[in-house]
């Protein structure tokens, strides 16, 4: 579902399976590889649950257009994504515990990894403007953060480009009660 939406937000048709289909067409008539075609083939790979592949391939996407919103977009989904769900298991396992070196490690490594997915989110950004998915997101990234200042103009470059947008509506009023 995660991969669906990456590729609805960013343009509205393609859906995972078509993703597929294009990748293995790529693959299979050995065609130069393009920035697009790299992504299509990282989206299968998450498709299939192939985490590894999909993240070197959004990498040589990036690679061979840096240019390329759509894979800082989807590798900024897939990286908070995969945090979330380590965080979830680190928090169970340490839940009402003191800390402990392990878990401080955890720390450590999710504050560089939410540095590098608001950077990517950012660079989606910066390439389309009003990619109001990435937006929002990246307000929620900075708003997890405790960086609520930062947070509200993202909430508001996506209520701009999606007027109905009401979960960007609701996020940027909560940070406005918390200031």
């Amino acid at each position: 579902a995660l991969f669906n939406q990456i590729i609805t937000a960013v343009n509205g048709k393609e859906n995972a399976s078509d993703s597929l289909v294009h990748a293995f067409i790529i693959k299979t008539e050995k065609v130069q590889p393009t920035a697009k075609s790299e992504w299509q083939l990282a989206v299968s790979q998450f498709a299939l649950g192939n985490i590894k592949d999909g993240m070197k391939g959004l990498s040589r996407s990036i690679q061979l257009d840096s240019n390329q919103a759509i894979s800082y977009f989807s590798l900024a989904q897939i990286q908070h994504h995969l945090l979330e769900e380590e965080e979830e298991k680190i928090t169970a396992r340490y839940f009402g515990e003191q800390p402990t070196p392990s878990y401080q490690t955890h720390l450590n490594k999710a504050d560089s990894v939410y540095k590098e997915i608001i950077s990517n989110y950012r660079k989606a950004l910066k390439q389309v403007p009003d990619l109001h998915m990435a937006a929002y997101n990246l307000g929620n990234v900075l708003a997890e953060n405790r960086q609520f200042e930062e947070a509200i103009p993202q909430y508001s470059v996506a209520i701009i480009s999606n007027p109905s947008f009401a979960e960007a509506f609701y996020n940027r009023g909560q940070i406005y009660l918390l200031l």
